[in-house]
């Protein structure tokens, strides 16, 4: 795993194990994962990207057992307007991790 991932891991564990008093509903992980994967240039690389950040993703979740959703938008979904549209449709809770990438 290179440097940038690893350090994307470091930083969702952190968020993810910070202790929460009075919580019923164990916290939710979301992910928007956002590849460009038509691009000549970093197309090929960002289909090994976006399989590497999901399955880090889950593993992380799995190991601080929090709910999981994942949003996967590649090739001609990877927009602006559906990106926006993705984040305006989640529903977070003051205890969630929202992750980017």
């Amino acid at each position: 795993m290179n440097k940038i991932l690893r350090s994307i891991a470091i930083l969702v564990v952190a968020c993810c194990i910070i202790p929460v008093k009075g919580q019923d509903v164990a916290p939710m992980l979301h992910a928007i994962i956002c590849c460009n994967t038509t691009d000549a240039n970093i197309g090929e690389a960002m289909v090994r990207d976006r399989t590497n950040i999901s399955n880090m993703i889950q593993t992380i979740a799995t190991s601080l057992d929090c709910a999981y959703e994942e949003f996967t938008l590649v090739g001609a979904d990877c927009t602006r307007d559906r990106l926006t549209q993705t984040i305006k449709s989640l529903e977070v809770g003051r205890d969630d991790v929202v992750f980017f990438f």
